[in-house]
């Protein structure tokens, strides 16, 4: 009863974190075009579509959400990048190409808006490692990323070289 004194995004949204998908879907996509929310429902669409596995969905509603008027959010583009992660995973490797500079732009863009995003900047590093070098693959990149983590949160910083050197096999380096 005291969500529905809410607008529409708000009780879509926690709907959403109750986990009641088939309820918090209605009510998100009732949100209008012009509302100042709907880029947050957008989100939250792309956020279900994503739980349910649906990824092609979840991705265009997170490319709706970054598009939308108040869409300049970190967190709408890095969960962007990360769905076009999940769908290349699974990709042939000509759709793979066309994503990796999608993925890679929207964690940069997540970075743009949040300095201090780490998910993003780790969403990077796999990029830099996975990612051939005539897409954008580096090893000098994911360090760099790494001590730019480190800067942020030693923690982090320590454990993401670690696992780069690690990978390279320079066991005592990590």
């Amino acid at each position: 009863v005291a969500l529905l004194g809410q607008p529409a995004a708000e009780r879509g949204r926690q709907l959403f974190e109750k986990h009641t998908f088939r309820e918090a879907i209605p009510v998100l996509k009732s949100v209008d075009e012009d509302d100042a929310s709907y880029a947050s429902a957008q989100y939250y669409l792309g956020r279900i579509a994503f739980e349910q596995k649906e990824y092609d969905d979840a991705a265009e509603y997170f490319e709706e959400a970054t598009e939308a008027k108040n869409g300049q959010v970190a967190d709408y583009f890095n969960w962007l990048g990360n769905t076009y992660g999940t769908i290349a995973q699974e990709a042939n490797v000509i759709r793979q190409g066309m994503l990796a500079p999608k993925m890679k732009s929207a964690w940069e863009k997540a970075i743009a808006l949040d300095a201090r995003n780490i998910g993003a900047r780790q969403s990077l590093i796999s990029f830099y490692t996975q990612a051939p070098a005539l897409m954008g693959g580096s090893m000098d990149k994911a360090k760099e990323m790494a001590r730019q983590i480190g800067a942020i949160d030693p923690v982090q910083g320590h454990r993401s070289m670690g696992n780069l050197l690690t990978k390279e096999k320079n066991l005592p380096a990590a």
